[in-house]
């Protein structure tokens, strides 16, 4: 079979629809069908009659992504009900999927919302699971056409759902389909660790990003249910060993809600103290559901003597570090777990803009998790001092999450990235990790850019207070220590060589033959002969 797809932006994003058509061609291919290569972009009625009738003369499906919303006027579906000589008619089962998702998710349902169930006639409800635009199949023999909202999230659920068993003609099979996500990674690297996992026709897997995620979809179908997650389980065990400590949560919503479900099912508890993040990162713990289950402690400590007071800071090693520093971070983590006799810590210490800390600048980031023997630390500069603070303590609260749950998956073992807490609460170096996520961007032109991201930010190495100025004063000392091997060795190797000629003269005046000599016409007469043909050979 060959397929082709159009595409009917939303003027709001029109970015979304062609994302749309690149993750419907990969799923397309990976279920064995042909994709044509050009995508026709249709942005008024006129140019989709033209599209759909070229697309009906050369291919088997036409995929039309978009045009079935209020915002395209419902291009799509008028265009082809009225191509086809079929009338819209509501979708009963549409309608009912649109006011479950609004009643599940809290979302207003209008009274406009009602058109979005109207489909052609006779066409197959693809019903929406995380929107409330419901996508339609139209078939006759030879040729189908498919209509689809332009979410990425929503095509991905529906080919799963509907499409693939559709065009594998196992309509009567049972779906499954669960979720992977991994963390700080590119698609572009995932798709590279899946390579021909992404190729099979059952179970399709597809990707798509979400913010400093990737959701790997896995959509499997069988006889029954029961069989369908037979067939996606080798293939899920597999996804999470070829990605690692980057994998994370099955069927989670966030990663919030993966790491309180990891501390929830290993019964342990946690303890957080925040500077800087105004008080964020409790609150998103607080939130999640069977967070207020394991938080046992939560403490803002902004300044350094609310930092002494509350953690019994060393005050001579927290003003040579600074307030927002690795000593900091762990500090907050190992008093905050000390406290509360929780089994985990978390420490966060961030510069904000408006943050009373000045000895760093705005966008370092400290963060550090506990036990009572162990602690992770890693540094993080977000942007070059003008970052926002929603920006920074956004970026913040999510790397604590993941340093988290990578810390209690561990757990009762010990993270590969720990130190010694008890060495880190002395001063000693503690920082295991900087961010470096690396992946290749392409501009619009198409060219590869190699950028390095953390919570979509471009990030720089970070400079502690006055390290700049000990890497200058490093520096200036080896250049004066290499000046000075230099000269030094010149000097003796000059005299080395003054040495080796002298005595080569005194050889030739002791014990060799001077006789072949000529005599130099200016040796001096005051001079005795005996010396003349020395003199000749070495008048200095």
């Amino acid at each position: 079979m060959v397929a082709e797809i159009l595409i009917i932006p939303d003027n709001a994003a029109p970015e979304a629809a062609k994302a749309g058509a690149q993750y419907m061609a990969r799923s397309l291919t990976a279920v064995g069908v042909k994709v044509r290569e050009s995508v026709s972009l249709c942005t008024d009625i006129r140019k989709v009659q033209q599209a759909v009738s070229a697309a009906l003369g050369r291919s088997n499906i036409i995929v039309v992504i978009g045009g079935m919303d209020r915002g395209t006027e419902y291009m799509s579906k008028t265009v082809i009900a009225k191509g086809l000589s079929l009338p819209l008619e509501r979708n009963a089962e549409g309608l009912a999927a649109i006011r479950e998702y609004c009643l599940r998710t809290g979302e207003s349902f209008h009274d406009g919302d009602e058109a979005l169930a109207d489909l052609p006639q006779g066409g197959r409800a693809l019903n929406p699971a995380f929107g409330k635009t419901p996508g339609c199949i139209i078939s006759s023999s030879t040729q189908h056409i498919i209509l689809l909202p332009q979410s990425q999230q929503e095509l991905a659920n529906m080919f799963g759902r509907f499409i693939a068993p559709f065009l594998s003609g196992n309509e009567a099979s049972e779906a499954t389909t669960h979720v992977i996500r991994a963390y700080g990674v590119s698609e572009a690297y995932v798709r590279d660790k899946l390579d021909e996992i992404m190729t099979r026709p059952n179970p399709a897997v597809t990707l798509q990003k979400d913010g400093v995620e990737v959701l790997i979809r896995v959509s499997a179908h069988a006889a029954s249910g029961a069989d369908a997650a037979a067939v996606a389980a080798p293939a899920l065990k597999e996804i999470a060993r070829r990605l690692g400590d980057a994998a994370y949560g099955f069927d989670v919503d966030s990663i919030q809600a993966a790491a309180v479900a990891k501390m929830v099912k290993k019964d342990l508890g946690l303890a957080i103290a925040e500077a800087g993040t105004n008080g964020m990162l409790t609150r998103v713990i607080s939130e999640t559901p069977g967070g207020q289950d394991i938080l046992r402690y939560s403490a803002v400590a902004d300044d350094d003597e609310a930092k002494i007071s509350k953690f019994e800071a060393d005050a001579g090693l927290l003003k040579k570090r600074g307030g927002v520093s690795e000593y900091a971070a762990v500090l907050l983590a190992a008093g905050a777990r000390s406290k509360s006799g929780a089994s985990v810590g978390v420490g966060v210490a961030a510069n904000t803009a408006d943050f009373e800390d000045r000895k760093s600048t705005p966008g370092l980031v400290y963060i550090a998790v506990c036990d009572r023997e162990h602690v992770y630390v890693k540094k993080l500069v977000i942007g070059e001092g003008d970052a926002v603070d929603d920006v920074i303590i956004d970026a913040a609260i999510s790397r604590a999450l993941n340093m988290l749950r990578l810390f209690v998956d561990y757990m009762p073992g010990v993270y590969k990235g720990c130190v010694s807490l008890s060495e880190a609460l002395r001063g000693k170096t503690a920082v295991t990790e900087r961010d470096s996520y690396e992946e290749d961007m392409a501009d619009e032109a198409g060219e590869g850019k190699k950028k390095r991201f953390i919570d979509n930010f471009i990030i720089r190495k970070a400079d502690e207070p006055g390290s700049k100025v000990r890497k200058f004063i490093l520096l200036l000392a080896i250049l004066v220590f290499v000046g000075c091997a230099g000269y030094l060795g010149l000097y003796y190797y000059q005299s080395h060589a003054a040495l080796m000629q002298a005595r080569t003269l005194q050889g030739l005046y002791d014990y060799g033959d001077l006789a072949d000599v000529e005599v130099s016409p200016n040796f001096p007469a005051q001079y005795s002969k005996d010396f003349g043909a020395l003199w000749t050979l070495n008048p200095d």
